[in-house]
């Protein structure tokens, strides 16, 4: 080949690297010439994208009417590339499901997510776990479920019962029922027949940050004897469930012995609790039916929990209630009972720069604090409720009258 012939050809190799390279890089960089656009013409622009994540997986994705590709079959994701500035209609299909579908817009160098889509089968089998449901509550660890039914009765005999079927209604009322979501077994807890009273409402329910307590506010119309008869009543239905569920655990295994057991451990604890909690309960009316004479200024609740001041507030007293608590998480709650104002002082005594060792020494700083906060003053006369010994959870069990100094 001549000098002259290699000379053109470098120089058409060189042209055509100078015409092409801007090109490539065009092209890597997302654009692409759109021959039809809103304005007429033809307009260079950079594309955009549609990224999928779907269930179930190996979903096959249209858009415009195309089968475009499918998910992949490990994270049901895809992504779709490369598509021009404009609205698509997008559909998701899947045999045996329905068709999800939606028009959606792209934009220059953005990709839209279409995340967190399930498709549901064409049939579709419902259960009713319950019938006549009012509301329902989630415990934290998401295994139980508490539903809060309307004009159902209870039969004791039905406690342990795996069964979802509804009860002959033959009462005007509430009653609330534990559902264990794993293994699929409903269960009594308290009813407003078990109240005694002729008008209960049930105000609020929490459960405890382990799933293993409930605490209910409750609103009768005769308080005191209605706090006693739910004391009484539960007492001895814990008893009976507590038995029928122990002489029912030796002739099971596996799951149904574990559910046996728990409902065991549950109302053994309860009625432990149920105990302890009628001396509370009297101790809490009586720092109320105190208060009522015109000398007393408020009723200072010492309380490791904040359960103390809240059984006082069931009661609603015209006084204040301040709650001695110990930490923030408590102080917060004890914020959303009526009438109830929370004193946070720490763990630590300011006089001895250790640990509270008296009941005497928590009071003292309660009320410093109370001073300090505009809650309280000097020659007040006060009810001070606390538990004795110190830092022992679940009950109260002494009342006092006390002077601020």
């Amino acid at each position: 080949m001549s000098k002259k012939a290699r000379t053109v050809l470098f120089l058409i190799c060189l042209l055509l690297f100078f015409l092409t390279t801007p090109l490539i890089i065009l092209y890597s960089l997302g654009y692409r010439f759109n021959w039809n656009p809103s304005a007429g013409g033809i307009k260079l622009t950079q594309t955009g994208g549609f990224g999928f994540k779907i269930q179930p997986k190996q979903v096959k994705i249209y858009i415009d009417g195309k089968l475009i590709k499918k998910t992949d079959f490990i994270l049901g994701s895809a992504l779709v590339e490369n598509l021009l500035p404009k609205r698509y209609k997008v559909e998701l299909k899947k045999e045996g499901y329905l068709t999800w579908e939606k028009n959606l817009e792209i934009e220059e160098k953005k990709v839209v997510e279409i995340k967190n889509i399930i498709l549901f089968p064409e049939n579709i089998d419902f259960v009713a776990l319950s019938g006549g449901v009012e509301n329902f509550w989630f415990s934290p660890d998401e295994k139980k479920l508490i539903l809060l039914e309307k004009d159902n009765s209870f039969s004791p005999s039905s406690l342990l019962e795996e069964s979802s079927e509804l009860e002959e209604e033959n009462e005007k009322g509430w009653s609330l029922k534990l559902y264990d979501l794993e293994r699929n077994i409903k269960s009594h807890l308290i009813s407003k027949a078990d109240l005694n009273q002729n008008e209960v409402k049930l105000l609020n329910l929490e459960f405890s940050e382990d799933s293993r307590e409930i605490y209910l506010d409750i609103e009768t119309t005769e308080v005191s004897s209605g706090s006693e008869s739910l004391l009484l009543a539960n007492e001895q239905r814990f008893n009976d469930w507590l038995d029928e569920a122990t002489a029912k655990i030796p002739t099971l295994t596996g799951g149904e012995r574990e559910w046996y057991e728990w409902i065991r451990d549950f109302f053994g604890e309860k009625l432990s609790k149920s105990k302890k909690q009628r001396t509370t309960d009297s101790i809490s009316e009586s720092a109320c039916l105190l208060s009522q004479e015109k000398q007393y200024s408020a009723i200072i609740a010492s309380t490791l929990t904040g359960r103390t001041a809240r059984m006082i507030s069931r009661f609603r007293p015209e006084v204040l209630i301040l709650g001695c608590v110990h930490d923030t998480i408590n102080s917060r709650k004890l914020a959303l009972s009526f009438g109830a104002y929370p004193i946070n002082i720490s763990m630590v005594c300011n006089k001895t720069g250790g640990i509270f060792n008296t009941a005497d020494e928590i009071f003292e700083q309660t009320v410093d604090t109370a001073k300090t906060e505009g809650r309280a003053q000097k020659d007040d006369m006060v009810i001070f409720v606390a538990g004795v010994p110190l830092w022992s959870l679940g009950e109260a069990n002494s009342i006092q009258i006390k002077e601020v100094k």
